[in-house]
């Protein structure tokens, strides 16, 4: 004989049983006296109510739990932190000062004279470390539509090793469009573990803005500082 499938009641029929409006045959008593459909339903309800409260005491504690297990295994990206031009920053183990930029379309380097169909950005900046000799990660240029530059590889001129609390002063290169260079205005980030790292982990990077000045391109070739040590309290 085939035995007919298993009914699960909807979870509603819980709290509204189907039976008659004024008892319940063979009630809970176990001598088959009725039971008020009030009696009935109170116990349902109070057994629903220590349920739902089980439940919501478990979702709060996987809530916490869950909250914990982002804040250490999923950590928002790095953060920007804003500086001004001539102003001492500090970014993880260093100590920033941007000093001003030029704009040019031609460099020297080893008399030898590099040609640009865009424009050569020249940042002078100084840096010191704060707990150990390191060397800067990387820095970039973004223009207003979102293109961003870094180092050049046309030019020698790369970030240099400091040491804590020694500066050191020199000067880095960007190749940019001229269209980028001609809006005057360029966003400078400082990424002192990198590019990468900064929008993965949650560490800090540098954010300034350069006014840059078409007009005042340079009309002869640059020629690119070499770093140099600064006596104490220089920048």
């Amino acid at each position: 004989m085939a035995r007919s499938p298993v009914r699960y009641p909807d979870p509603h029929e819980r709290y509204v049983p189907d039976v008659p409006a004024d008892v319940v045959a063979g009630g809970s008593d176990g001598a088959g006296r009725p039971t008020p459909v009030a009696m009935v339903q109170r116990r349902r309800v109070r057994r629903g109510a220590w349920l739902t409260a089980a439940v919501l005491v478990v979702l709060l504690a996987v809530g916490v739990v869950v909250d914990d297990i982002t804040e250490e295994s999923n950590p928002h990206p790095g953060h920007g932190v804003t500086f001004a031009i001539g102003e001492d920053v500090t970014l993880r183990n260093f100590q920033v000062h941007v000093h001003d930029a030029r704009l040019g379309t031609e460099l020297v380097e080893d008399d030898t004279v590099l040609v640009t169909e865009g424009m050569w950005v020249v940042l002078e900046l100084s840096y010191a470390t704060v707990d150990e000799p390191e060397t800067l990660g990387d820095l970039g240029l973004r223009d207003s539509e979102g293109r961003t530059y870094t180092l050049s590889t046309r030019h020698s001129a790369d970030p240099w090793e400091a040491s804590p609390d020694t500066w050191i002063r020199g000067e880095v290169v960007f190749e940019v469009a001229r269209d980028s260079a001609d809006s005057g205005e360029l966003t400078l980030f400082v990424w002192p573990d990198g590019r990468s790292n900064a929008e993965t982990y949650p560490m800090s990077y540098g954010v300034t803005q350069l006014e840059l000045y078409p007009e005042a391109a340079a009309t002869e070739p640059i020629e690119v500082a070499e770093s140099e040590l600064l006596p104490a309290g220089e920048r």
